[in-house]
């Protein structure tokens, strides 16, 4: 059975070989320039924003034009 220390010196050796091998990997394959991928996250970010923006315009409209239910009096 592993003591604490073991386990706790495993997962740290993990991780570290994990964080490693992402980073490799992700450098390897990134297709853009850190410019090119920041710019392209923030116009995503962007037309994500604009989105939102219409949607709620758009449920604001709707509920607006809803007409209010009265049920009539409650006794």
């Amino acid at each position: 059975m592993n003591t604490p220390s073991q386990r706790s010196h495993s997962f740290g050796v993990g991780l570290f070989f994990g964080l490693f091998t992402g980073s490799i990997v992700g450098w390897l394959l990134a297709p853009r320039s850190g410019s090119e991928t920041r710019e392209m996250l923030r116009e995503r970010g962007l037309n994500v924003k604009d989105r939102i923006e219409d949607l709620t315009s758009q449920f604001r409209v709707a509920v607006n034009q809803t007409p209010d239910r009265d049920n009539g009096p409650t006794s």
